[in-house]
């Protein structure tokens, strides 16, 4: 049951913001994950060799395929090493404050259900009448 639900999400595949389908690639912990905050489009690894000196970095997309962006994306090329050292203090942050953690999460999921029960037809109409 597990390997058919993770053959599902595998076929969902990402559908950039000029209609570009992206296929699932799982051979790294950031694939799918990274999305530009300019275009809207996912990140891709990419390795370069610049004058003997080899580098790992993650770049947008539509930069690296401008014949199909629908438009000049200029964000900035991501180090794969500042990506995992970033992740990481991320984590830690997390595991260093867990009550905050934990009571954020909480807060979010109260609003979630609060939001949805809002869609609930007694709720629309309490809406209505508070309107």
């Amino acid at each position: 049951m597990q390997v058919q639900a993770e053959l599902v999400r595998r076929r969902n595949v990402h559908t950039g913001p000029n209609g570009q389908k992206r296929i699932y690639s799982g051979n790294n912990c950031f694939s799918h994950m990274v999305i530009c905050g300019e275009c809207g489009e996912l990140y891709r690894r990419v390795h370069w060799n610049n004058h003997g000196y080899k580098s790992i970095v993650w770049r947008c997309i539509s930069r690296l395929e401008p014949s199909r962006a629908a438009m000049n994306c200029t964000s900035r090329t991501v180090k794969e090493e500042l990506m995992q050292k970033v992740t990481t203090k991320a984590f830690n942050q997390i595991l260093n404050d867990k009550d905050g953690f934990l009571r954020q999460v909480q807060e979010n999921i109260a609003k979630a259900i609060t939001t949805a029960d809002t869609m609930i037809p007694d709720g629309i109409q309490a809406r209505l009448d508070e309107l």
